[in-house]
């Protein structure tokens, strides 16, 4: 019997830390398995997710952002209805990930109602406040969503927590409406992790002082230091501590939106839980960097992969997001996937805006082949040879991936880019 298959992308979960702070959905979990991410950032491991290609073989990545330019993603070969639901300012109907799926929706973090106003995209204009609202066709939704930015902005900035999260209460709410009809393909982009990072209500305690922002101090300052973790010491501190603290509120709601589904179905319903990449903390093992952009390591790459109500037999030695679209196509159809994999390759090429200094080094292009007992990684600027096992997975030269790139952000996409540290 046909199932309904849900796949939840946790934005920047790493997986050790996610097995020591949401033990709410682990302990729930039919399997947990260990999962190699295709890419370190969401541009390329969000279209390896949707057609199982490494991104030299799709084309969606540094040079590219548009989704529309994927083939063969598995979602439109599926019989299912499917629903997109995402935070992601680059899964997004902005670059064309919508066009995947039979229905989408945007959760921005800058605006409560989609149809209404984007206050970010005003802010490039010479159009007075009033007379920008009052033309536009939702002009009562567009007054909301002035409301809604400005309460975020300016409860990040008094002394209590901040009212407002990235987004996760509203997709919640969003996908217990779009659960009807079945059987269906439900795909959410989940940003909590990722930074900004800040002190809000939503937290289970109080880690970090209420004006505190992890914008205070640029990614790039930390990446390029001699000694981060003594120049920067207590905000790297805070900043893991509100890391941890959103990965457990992230527990809480994703453990019971899960539980939530699996009552209000007919059908079966398998739930898959993983992340687009990891995250860098400056911790052991990081290379001294934070976030995810020019770093290539197992913080990075190496994600959770959890699975709620399986089929039965369902229980590979480990996998790649490169198999996600034949597990969930497999899954959907009734049948169990057979995965049964020698090595997990990832991949990035490039990276944006990166600093003068070392510039060819953040821009390189890294290729990684992992399996539980052995790790090979090679890249294009070091003096390192690729393994003969790279031939089977990587089919064109490390240093022929890259091609022209002419990026032009409107204002309102360039407003959310920065916002999440890519700009």
């Amino acid at each position: 019997m046909e199932r309904n298959v849900v796949l939840l992308i946790l934005d920047s979960v790493r997986r050790d830390l996610a097995e020591e702070e949401m033990t709410a959905l682990h302990d729930s979990a039919d399997i947990s398995l260990m999962c190699r991410a295709a890419s370190s950032w969401s541009v390329p491991s969000h279209a390896s997710l949707l057609n199982g290609q490494l991104p030299h073989e799709h084309g969606v990545h540094v040079d590219n952002f548009d989704y529309t330019t994927l083939e063969d993603s598995f979602v439109k070969q599926l019989d299912h209805r499917s629903l997109g639901v995402s935070a992601n300012g680059y899964a997004s109907s902005t670059f064309g990930f919508d066009t995947h799926f039979d229905t989408f929706h945007d959760v921005r973090p800058n605006r409560y109602f989609a149809d209404g106003m984007d206050v970010n995209q005003w802010l490039g204009s010479d159009e007075r406040l009033w007379k920008a609202i009052a033309s536009h066709d939702r002009h009562l939704r567009s007054l909301a969503n002035v409301a809604y930015l400005g309460t975020k902005h300016v409860s990040q900035r008094l002394p209590f927590p901040a009212l407002i999260d990235e987004g996760l209460r509203r997709q919640c709410k969003t996908i217990g409406d779009e659960s009807d009809p079945e059987p269906f393909f439900l795909f959410a982009n989940i940003m909590d992790a990722h930074r900004p990072m800040f002190q809000h209500i939503g937290l289970d305690t109080k880690v970090a002082p209420y004006r505190w922002t992890s914008r205070s101090v640029g990614k790039w300052d930390i990446n390029t230091s001699s000694d981060p973790n003594t120049e920067f010491a207590s905000y790297l501190e805070t900043y893991r501590n509100l890391y941890r603290a959103s990965l457990r509120y992230i527990d809480r709601h994703v453990d019971r939106l899960i539980a939530e589904l699996e009552a209000q179905t007919e059908r079966e319903t398998t739930v898959i839980v993983t992340a687009d990449h990891g995250e860098g903390l400056v911790l052991p093992g990081d290379n001294g960097i934070i976030d995810h952009t020019g770093i290539f390591t197992d913080s990075v790459l190496e994600v959770p992969f959890l699975v709620y109500n399986p089929p039965a037999d369902f229980s590979p030695e480990f996998v790649s997001h490169l198999d996600v679209p034949e597990i969930v196509t497999q899954m959907a159809s009734g049948t169990v996937p057979d995965i049964d994999r020698e090595w997990a390759p990832s991949e990035v090429i490039g990276a944006m805006n990166t600093p003068d200094e070392n510039a060819e080094w953040w821009d390189r292009t890294s290729r990684c082949l992992w399996n539980p007992d052995q790790t090979l990684v090679w890249d294009s600027v070091s003096d390192t040879t690729p393994p003969d096992e790279s031939e089977r997975y990587f089919g064109v030269p490390i240093d022929a991936c890259r091609t022209e790139s002419d990026h032009h952000f409107d204002t309102a996409t360039r407003a959310q880019l920065e916002n999440l540290g890519y700009l």
